[in-house]
Formats: structure tokens, sequence, C-alpha cells
């Protein structure tokens, strides 16, 4: 029973290989045979370090934004320096390329914190994860 049960799973694991990964050269049955044949093939971009986020000192409030180029942005989050949200938020953009997405995020978390009561009592750091978007708001000359 227990090796028929290893033979189906044997049989299911080198089925999904094959599907899942169409260029390994191993044949079904040398994959059925001996699974520990399969190497996964790797993803060459770069891997993301983890990410930290380190509170702001007192008197300021932090926007941390993030764009998508996809027409669904993700959250633009500010914080006070206890850790607590503060305002969240999100908009639809429509299709956009990445670095634009990012940048109209940026630019509604400084309208909001413009039209907040905490403009009068409160610096503001924006954090983004967009070199490029970055950029262009520290030096606009140099954005397109």
């Amino acid at each position: 029973m227990v090796q028929q049960l290893l033979d189906i799973t044997n049989l299911w694991v080198a089925h999904w290989s094959k599907a899942k990964w169409p260029a390994i050269h191993e044949g079904f049955l040398n994959i059925y045979r001996v699974p520990n044949l399969i190497g996964v093939p790797v993803d060459p971009r770069p891997s993301r370090q983890n990410a930290y986020w380190l509170r702001p000192a007192n008197g300021f409030l932090e926007f941390n934004v993030d764009g998508s180029a996809l027409g669904k942005p993700g959250p633009g989050i500010l914080r006070d320096n206890l850790a607590r949200w503060v305002i969240i938020f999100s908009k639809p953009i429509g299709t956009s390329n990445s670095n634009e997405a990012e940048l109209l995020a940026i630019k509604e978390a400084m309208e909001l914190f413009a039209n907040s009561n905490w403009v009068q009592s409160h610096g503001l750091l924006i954090e983004s994860d967009s070199k490029i978007a970055v950029s262009w708001v520290l030096s606009p000359a140099n954005a397109p």
C-alpha cells in the first residue's frame, strides 16, 4: 500500500514537472524513476532583500508609498513615531509605467499631508522603493 502511494506520488511529480518546466531535458520515465534528477530552474533576477522600517523621529510622520504599473497601486501608509498607522490610501490610476505610478503615489502622499492638520506640527518623510521616481522628485528638471 505504501509503495503504491509512493509510485502514484512519483508519477504525479514527474507529470507536473514536465508540465511546469518543459525545458527539462530528462525524460518522463527518468523523472518518475529518480525524482532527484529534477533540477528546478532558478530565477536569474536578483532577490529582494528583506525590508525593515525605521520609525521617524519625534515630530515627524512618514509616508511609505508603492506604485504599480497595472492600475492596482499598492497602498500609501502614513505612520507616526510610535509606528501607528495614521492614514492609509490607495487610488486607481489606470495603466501606467511603474515609475509614473510611483511618482503619482508620492504626489498623492504630499497632497494628503499638505491638506492635513499635521502640516502645522510635524515634518514629513516619504519613503519609496523607486530610485528613478525619487530622483525625479529631487531633480524635476531631469524628469521626462
